[in-house]
């Protein structure tokens, strides 16, 4: 099975974690996961949008086989250097194969990069929040939202020079395919679409 890579730039995004749980039998997880030496394991991907940078845990949990992804741009390390591939592992795509057809659990977590303009309301008005005294000023350029009634449970933000950066997080079952990262991507951006349209994330459906 061969992963496509998500389209981050077409959602606007710098990042993607996928982080989910299979409760399985499936001996093939754990022959796997004993065999992969390494907790983390890097790799570089070549895509439509340039390189990304590929993150892959393996382990088990008292909860189930853990697999995790990320995602990330060469934008999202903030110009330090991104890691180095790793040598004398399996590769990706034959990691992820092994969980083909398995429904996980996960937590899904994306980085969207928002014009200035179009900032949300919410957000602009936290930053006209201010204190100086003596000298001294103090400015809101980040914050967390915790959310209720949707299915995304908090949205971060940061002040660029000239952007925003939005972070969203949610939950949701998932079936691993070729697909498996765009389909995580695809469902959490509609929720930061619907947050720079109308200020809130649409909610439960």
């Amino acid at each position: 099975m061969t992963i496509a890579m998500p389209k981050l730039a077409a959602a606007h995004a710098s990042s993607l974690m996928v982080c989910g749980i299979a409760v399985s039998t499936n001996d093939e997880f754990a022959k796997v996961i004993d065999s992969h030496k390494k907790r983390w394991a890097y790799y570089n991907a070549a895509s439509d949008d340039g390189v990304f940078y590929l993150r892959l845990g393996l382990d088990k949990s008292p909860k189930g086989f853990h697999l995790h992804v990320d995602v990330e741009t060469e934008e999202s390390f903030g110009g330090e250097k991104p890691p180095e591939p790793s040598k004398n592992v399996r590769s990706f795509d034959e990691l992820l194969s092994v969980f083909a057809g398995e429904r996980l659990r996960t937590i899904i977590s994306a980085s969207f990069t928002c014009p200035m303009s179009e900032t949300p309301g919410i957000i602009k008005i936290t930053q006209k929040i201010s204190a100086n005294k003596d000298g001294v000023t103090l400015k809101m350029t980040s914050g967390t939202f915790s959310v209720e009634g949707s299915p995304i449970g908090k949205i971060a933000w940061s002040v660029k020079p000239e952007t925003v950066r939005i972070e969203m997080s949610s939950r949701m079952e998932l079936t691993v395919s070729d697909n498996y990262l765009q389909e995580a991507l695809d469902f959490i951006s509609k929720y930061y679409s619907a947050f720079i349209a109308k200020g809130v994330p649409d909610g439960n459906r």
